[in-house]
Formats: structure tokens, C-alpha cells, sequence
């Protein structure tokens, strides 16, 4: 019975032992599984990217913002599809950013589309460190901006032939806002002083 009770504890203590090893190791690849598809599906370019600019992972939308596949993106460095106006700016930060002089950035940036194109974006970086402060990697998060600043340019050009337009008038033309604050008047108001 001695032996017996011995070999029954002997299986249960495998048992425990074995399963107290699998508790973290699933618990690891479950956060590991969320990190992924929150990643994935993440409505903005996301992207690790090593210290060198070379990206480590990369999501939908950014492969979808620039054209290429992720196999492909992390073939090459975030320096080769920058535009060559805009990279100096970038690397300037990262080496802030190295140097501990800040925790991370947000910079307007364009990317070169792999059909040419030109995407315009609003990039924002931190750095990752280890528990010893060691550099690890950067995170990025990119914000597709190319229609949003297309919409601003078009908005911006009509204000401004509008504004001509009222300029050259003989006639005075006062806007007002619903509280009956005055949001736009032309020269001619303005000679008058009626507003």
C-alpha cells in the first residue's frame, strides 16, 4: 500500500509539475496571440522596427498604405521607402530618442508607394528598452493622411479664390455666424466699418 500511495503521489506531482509548466507557457502564447492580432487589426500602420530601420513586424494597413507585402517590408529598412526630403528629419528623432532626450515623437512624413505614389502620413515613434535600459526596438504607429491633406489643399484653394473674389467686390458683403458674430467680411465692409 506504502508502495502504491508513493507511485500515486509520485504521478500526481508530475501531473501538477507538468501542468503549472503548461499554465505559463499557454498564458505566454495567448498574450503573445493578442499582441499579434491586435497588431493585425489595428486600424493604423503599425510596425516594429529594429534599430537599424529595418522593420521586424509590420500590419495590414501599413502594407496596405504602401503598397507592399509584409514578406516584403521586412525585407527592407523604413529608410528605403521614405521620401528622401523627409528622412533626415525622422533620423534626427530616432537619435533623440536613443539619447534618452525624449520618449517619443510624432512627426508629418512621406512614404514612397510602391507604384510611385507619394503617401502622406503622420508618424508616431517611441522607443522600446529592456529592464537594463538597453534599446530593444522601435514602435511605430502611422496615420494615412494623403486624402485628409488632399481635402485641407482643396479647402484652403477655395478659401483663398473666395477670398479674391469677395476682395474685387464693389459690393459690401458681410457673414455672419448663427450668433450673429461676424466670421468674414470684404474690404468694402470693412471701408464702411459696418461690421
Amino acid at each position: 500500500a506504502t508502495e502504491a500511495a508513493l507511485a500515486s503521489k509520485e504521478t500526481a506531482l508530475r501531473a501538477l509539475s507538468a501542468s503549472s509548466l503548461r499554465t505559463p507557457v499557454e498564458a505566454l502564447r495567448r498574450a503573445e496571440e493578442q499582441v499579434r492580432l491586435t497588431l493585425d487589426h489595428a486600424p493604423i500602420g503599425m510596425a516594429m522596427v529594429d534599430l537599424n530601420g529595418r522593420f521586424l513586424r509590420v500590419n495590414h494597413a501599413l502594407c496596405d498604405m504602401v503598397g507592399y507585402s509584409a514578406e516584403e517590408l521586412v525585407t527592407v529598412t523604413f529608410q528605403q521607402i521614405t521620401h528622401a526630403e523627409d528622412l533626415s528629419a525622422d533620423l534626427a528623432q530616432l537619435q533623440r530618442l536613443l539619447a534618452g532626450e525624449i520618449t517619443s515623437y510624432q512627426l508629418p512624413k512621406r512614404y514612397q508607394h510602391r507604384d510611385g505614389a507619394t503617401v502622406q502620413v503622420l508618424l508616431h515613434v517611441s522607443l522600446v528598452r529592456n529592464r537594463d535600459g538597453e534599446p530593444q526596438h522601435f514602435i511605430a504607429q502611422i496615420e494615412d493622411r494623403t486624402e485628409a491633406n488632399r481635402r485641407t489643399a482643396e479647402l484652403e484653394h477655395k478659401t483663398t479664390i473666395l477670398e479674391s473674389v469677395l476682395a474685387s467686390m464693389q459690393d459690401v458683403v458681410i457673414v455672419t455666424g448663427h450668433d450673429g458674430r461676424t466670421m468674414l467680411a470684404n474690404p468694402a465692409a470693412r471701408r464702411m466699418s459696418l461690421y
